[in-house]
């Protein structure tokens, strides 16, 4: 987005280079000094016809625009391929040329600005009209077009106006320069507003399982081995995961610091399915809402009194949503 007779993007600046007739080259150079390729698109204008030196050049980073045939907007690739002398065809051009989000802005005469899409299309030689003493400078952002004058501001001899992209609200003498001449002008990145990202709203976790009757207990005599039974509902189809678990405290450090899972009942039946073997997690695939599931889990005489049944819903075998079932 550089206006003028100097165009810069990344590391590089773009400037008129030597050639015959002068200035017809576009050269290119680092942004450190280094590196001067002085006939980076040669001939921008043909020998014998068309202006007698390049009068402008811009770039969005995707291409680089330059003052083509008198009557055209030349056309390029960052690396300098793809060159087009005639890409835009518009009324006669003078220096002054900006590009933008698509677009390539341009001065015409010293009343008119153009806009044109950078493929070409949708050219408009008057799209903002009524202005006086246009100067070679040409600058737009996300928001405003920039343009330099060398005469009617009020007590200066030069000013730069500004108007909205789409060509509205239009203030011809926005800042009154303090010296005696107008050069190019240029706008920074920071000039454009940082984008304000819309809020989104926390999404609420689907209900995973729920408990429909007091877990059951069976101890055939005190201090023996128990199998607790839970009766859950399943909220809808899905991968599911049954983990019995200690819960974190005091209670068994010993325990808890091996693992604080607790062993399936063998035997035991998940939905229609019945563990062949001792789990400590257990998982089913239920294609049915509202499926009713008994799960057992064995607890052991020198385990915790207390556990949690963690029901996991991963339907895509990532963990989406849980339901924990609290279990004295």
């Amino acid at each position: 987005m550089s206006p003028g007779f100097v165009a810069a993007s990344g590391a590089y600046a773009y400037v008129p280079g030597a050639g015959s007739p002068r200035g017809s080259n576009l050269a290119r150079i680092g942004t450190d000094g280094i590196g001067l390729d002085d006939a980076f698109i040669p001939s921008v204008f043909p020998s014998g016809g068309g202006q007698p030196s390049l009068g402008g050049a811009a770039t969005d980073g995707t291409y680089i625009c330059m003052q083509g045939d008198g009557n055209t907007i030349a056309r390029a690739n960052m690396d300098g391929t793809g060159f087009d002398r005639n890409k835009i065809n518009v009324g006669a051009t003078y220096p002054g040329l900006a590009v933008a989000d698509g677009s390539v802005y341009y001065k015409r005469g010293s009343s008119t600005i153009g806009r044109a899409k950078i493929d070409g299309t949708d050219v408009q030689d008057s799209f903002i009209t009524g202005l006086s003493n246009l100067s070679s400078g040409l600058a737009v952002s996300s928001q405003y077009i920039y343009f330099s004058r060398t005469g009617g501001c009020s007590t200066r001899t030069w000013c730069i106006g500004r108007a909205k992209v789409d060509g509205t609200d239009v203030t011809p003498s926005l800042i009154i320069g303090p010296a005696s001449n107008a050069g190019d002008i240029a706008v920074s990145a920071a000039s454009t507003p940082t984008p304000v990202a819309t809020p989104v709203a926390t999404p609420v976790a689907t209900p995973v399982a729920t408990l429909l009757r007091t877990p059951t207990v069976n101890t055939n005599t005190p201090g023996e081995n128990a199998v607790v039974t839970v009766l859950v509902q399943l909220a809808e189809e899905g991968k599911y995961t049954f983990v019995f678990e200690k819960p974190t405290s005091n209670e068994m450090p010993r325990e808890r610091a091996i693992s604080n899972r607790v062993p399936m009942q063998r035997g035991s039946k998940i939905g229609k399915r019945n563990l062949r073997k001792i789990y400590t997690a257990a998982v089913i695939t239920t294609t049915e809402d509202n499926a009713k599931v008994a799960t057992r889990a064995l607890r052991r005489k020198a385990q915790a009194k207390k556990l949690n049944l963690r029901v996991v819903h991963a339907p895509t075998g990532t963990a989406q949503s849980e339901s924990v079932i609290k279990m004295k």
